[in-house]
């Protein structure tokens, strides 16, 4: 299982997008050139590869999901099937972006990924979800 957690302000708010797409480019870069290092060798590779389907599991929070959202509209549709599933946190993109890609805006509907929205403003409780009243269950 593969993480990254966006964090597009690590240079600067004025970068957000361009550390994104860098960080992004980087990874997939990375498992492309392994997977062409494993189909040209015999021998299986000891690093981690996505060639056994999509593995990557991201959290997006904020400005973060507009970013990954617009760069997955530049990029091919053979980088989405390397997602396993998106978390986005009180994201700002929009669904209306993937009209003209029709895989993306399939992933971004689907059960792969998880839409966190605070919605208020005096948020002054805490969810227990193991609170005493089902304690018996466990």
């Amino acid at each position: 299982m593969n993480v990254i957690i966006l964090d597009p302000n690590a240079r600067g708010d004025r970068n957000g997008m361009d550390t994104v797409r860098k960080s992004m480019d980087d990874l997939f870069q990375r498992w492309k050139d392994d997977d062409e290092k494993e189909s040209s060798s015999q021998e299986p590779s000891n690093s981690l590869s996505l060639s056994n389907g999509g593995n990557l599991f991201v959290l997006s929070h904020s400005q973060s999901g507009s970013h990954l959202v617009r760069y997955l509209l530049d990029k091919s549709e053979r980088n989405l099937g390397k997602i396993a599933a998106i978390a986005f946190t009180d994201s700002t993109h929009n669904l209306n972006w993937t009209s003209k890609n029709k895989c993306l805006g399939s992933l971004l509907e689907s059960d792969q990924c998880l839409y966190f929205k605070r919605a208020e403003d005096n948020f002054d409780h805490t969810i227990n979800p193991r609170s005493n009243q089902n304690m018996d269950q466990y």
